[in-house]
């Protein structure tokens, strides 16, 4: 599988590793003919005195590039990406697919080692990495900013071996104009992020529910108030109080209070019994529900107020 080749600025011994001194390397070739390459930087600069700084800035805002950088894709089409592994996370198309994904580079080239690298910027990949180790993150920080594009975004330096980092796609001339568009897909993807964790949240206090069930010779939790019911299947849940919020208002969900006093026998088509459900829809219209038989989905107006018939609220 071709990978990309990518240094980050505080990755120097890594080339150490990999090109060590009298190793003989492979000719380096052309990059695409589309990509507007400059001669290599002059002399026989180390990778310290490239990581340091003195030749390139470790990082830059986008405000500081102009019309003479371009922005592109590279690797391979094999190549898992930040973005492409959130897809699979979410078991589907990921609602980040569409972000910017791409880096910046002005052509500029150095030969480290006898390997020719093009000198570019990437956007940090911490956000996405804080959302990848924590899809239940409930923090005050909301990563989902930090993937906005705005003048004062920084990049940082990567060294792109030009043998090894395969395909070179989508090259287009910087434009912080037609990168800042791209902030509605970021809000477009947080309330997916969101939708996902409130159907998640909504799952979990659905199952709640039947353990409580199995655990109390079938009785359906106490549910005349919300209050009363988040307390009795709390315990399933570990007492975490944030699952039962919803993720874009920050509001309680509400519980289905026909169903106190109950046992489970008395429903015969748990599928459709709504237990647990979004207070507020969302801007489509559409809610989150959670079921009898333990699972969630959204619906729409229409189903809603189908469902709504068998629900009573506080």
């Amino acid at each position: 599988m071709r990978i990309v080749t990518r240094l980050s600025a505080f990755a120097g011994v890594l080339l150490a590793v990999v090109f060590p001194a009298g190793a003989q390397q492979p000719a380096p070739t052309v990059a695409a003919p589309a990509l507007p390459l400059t001669a290599p930087v002059e002399g026989q600069p180390s990778i310290t005195e490239v990581l340091s700084g003195k030749l390139f800035p470790l990082k830059q805002q986008l405000k500081e590039m102009d019309a003479g950088w371009c922005t592109f894709h590279a690797g391979a089409k094999d190549t898992l990406s930040p973005l492409m592994i959130m897809g699979m996370m979410h078991g589907g198309p990921s609602p980040f697919a569409n972000l910017f994904d791409g880096m910046f580079t002005k052509g500029q080239t150095v030969v480290l080692g006898g390997e020719t690298f093009l000198i570019a910027y990437a956007c940090s990949n911490e956000p996405l990495l804080k959302m990848m180790m924590d899809q239940e993150h409930h923090g005050n920080a909301d990563p989902m900013e930090s993937l906005k594009l705005t003048p004062e975004t920084e990049v940082t330096l990567s060294l792109l071996s030009i043998r090894t980092m395969g395909n070179i796609s989508d090259i287009k001339p910087f434009s912080l104009k037609d990168l800042a568009s791209t902030n509605t897909i970021v809000e477009s993807a947080r309330a997916n992020a969101q939708q996902s964790t409130s159907l998640s949240q909504l799952r979990q206090i659905a199952t709640a529910t039947l353990m409580y069930i199995q655990d109390n010779n079938g009785n359906m939790p106490p549910a005349d108030t919300f209050a009363h019911f988040q307390q009795a299947v709390g315990v399933y849940l570990g007492n975490n109080e944030a699952i039962f919020h919803q993720p874009n208002t920050n509001a309680f969900y509400q519980v289905n209070t026909a169903l106190n006093g109950h046992k489970e026998a008395h429903f015969t088509d748990p599928v459709n019994v709504v237990v647990v459900f979004e207070a507020t829809p969302w801007p489509d219209g559409k809610r989150g529900v959670g079921f009898l038989d333990g699972h969630a989905k959204m619906v729409t107006d229409a189903q809603w107020q189908q469902l709504k018939a068998r629900v009573k609220t506080e």
